[in-house]
């Protein structure tokens, strides 16, 4: 077997393993993926295909910094319930002022430009299509050997969480039934952080993109870009570059990335808190790099997006939206004529770097539209444990920039 057929906009269910050894992180977790072709990218120019994943964490080594969560938990505890009625009164608004601020302050393109260093990435291009080296093989196996030891350890527990509840189902009408949804239960309990994340794959020899899906050769080394945004319990922006693997086991396939670069930005809500990091590892998977850096300078900071954040940072923000029945939320009939009207906008705006004040109104009000069909793409697994604030506004600012304007709306839907 040398290729593999992926459909696009189907859902595809995975288990992941991340490591991210720079920050001392190691998750696994279980995520929803659709992918779509790529029509133009905020990464690279180069890039062919985007998947969009959301990644639910079931277990992780250390402890996590739940300091953004516990900063919204307090907000929405200390505003009480006439604080709720006036966010709720003034969301639209807000999130109005946010989505124009991260356009107008150029954070998606300044976040772009201190995470992709173009001589790293002329490296990769250089050896793509190759072969995986012995040291990538190897860090392959040690992942798979990892994920099979974390999912032995959430087996472990929902089998003991299921003994304890069989009294109960005993009781109950109807047993396996019963069973089934306390072990439903038990695994969002479960769940400690969630990821909204993207990775994009630029092309190469024996890639063959169709209408409803692609072909991707096995065993083959391909540039790619992953970023990851974390809502809850922390604010995360991450931005990765590195080498795709693509290799099946069985009848299972896989897809190992190792990353190159890695861009790390934590509590990008607030100034004063906010630390970014820039870590380069290796390119062929053995030898250290040393090269300069040549990463872009960030873009210079706006004074339109100064103005902006002082007008939204004084309304309350709606910890409520985001985990709002998305059916209620998005009939059909509200899906259908939303998708119409993304497919129908100019999504080029969204990379403008220096918007017009009007250009800025009309991203905004589009934004604010269409994010009543696309709650499940940013919310979290911890209820109330975050708004729409800058992190999600980033993230699905890239998400439709990203995605085939004709689909972008069900390409999004994943959760």
């Amino acid at each position: 077997e040398t290729h593999a057929y992926i459909p696009f906009f189907s859902t595809i269910q995975a288990e992941v393993v991340r490591h991210m050894a720079a920050i001392g992180s190691y998750e696994y977790g279980v995520a929803n993926i659709k992918v779509s072709y790529n029509p133009m990218s905020v990464v690279s120019n180069k890039a062919i295909l985007g998947f969009a994943e959301k990644l639910h964490t079931l277990v992780h080594n250390g402890a996590w910094d739940t300091s953004d969560m516990d900063s919204a938990l307090a907000e929405r505890k200390h505003g009480g319930e006439t604080m709720e009625v006036a966010a709720k009164e003034l969301r639209a608004q807000r999130n109005a002022l946010v989505t124009a601020f991260s356009l107008a302050s150029k954070l998606m393109h300044s976040l772009g430009r201190a995470g992709i260093d173009d001589a790293v990435i002329a490296a990769l291009r250089q050896a793509a299509g190759g072969k995986p080296s012995k040291a990538m093989r190897k860090r392959g196996r040690k992942m798979m050997k990892d994920l099979r030891k974390k999912k032995k350890v959430v087996k472990k527990a929902v089998r003991a969480a299921l003994k304890a509840a069989d009294s109960d189902c005993k009781k109950a009408k109807r047993y396996r039934k019963c069973l089934r949804e306390k072990k439903r239960e038990f695994l969002l309990k479960l769940r400690s952080s969630t990821a909204t994340n993207c990775m994009h794959i630029e092309r190469v020899d024996g890639l063959h993109i169709g209408p409803e899906g692609f072909t991707v050769p096995l065993e083959t080394k391909i540039v790619s870009y992953r970023g990851q945004t974390v809502f809850s319990p922390i604010k995360r922006f991450s931005l990765l570059s590195g080498t795709a693997r693509f290799y099946t086991k069985g009848s299972k396939l896989y897809l190992w990335q190792g990353m190159s670069t890695f861009e790390n930005v934590v509590h990008l809500e607030t100034p004063t808190k906010t630390e970014g990091q820039f870590f380069v590892g290796t390119v062929d998977g053995q030898n250290p790099w040393t090269k300069p850096d040549m990463r872009l300078a960030p873009d210079t900071p706006s004074s339109a997006g100064h103005y902006l954040y002082n007008m939204f940072t004084q309304i309350p923000t709606d910890y409520t939206y985001l985990f709002s029945d998305p059916k209620e939320l998005c009939p059909t009939s509200k899906f259908e004529k939303l998708s119409n009207l993304t497919a129908n906008f100019d999504i080029k705006l969204l990379m403008k770097s220096t918007p017009t004040q009007d250009q800025l109104m009309e991203a905004s009000a589009f934004i604010g539209q269409i994010l009543d069909c696309s709650v499940t793409f940013l919310n979290a697994d911890a209820k109330y444990t975050h708004g729409f604030g800058v992190t999600e506004a980033v993230a699905f600012a890239h998400g439709l920039i990203e995605a085939v304007p004709e689909t972008a709306l069900d390409f999004l839907g994943v959760d």
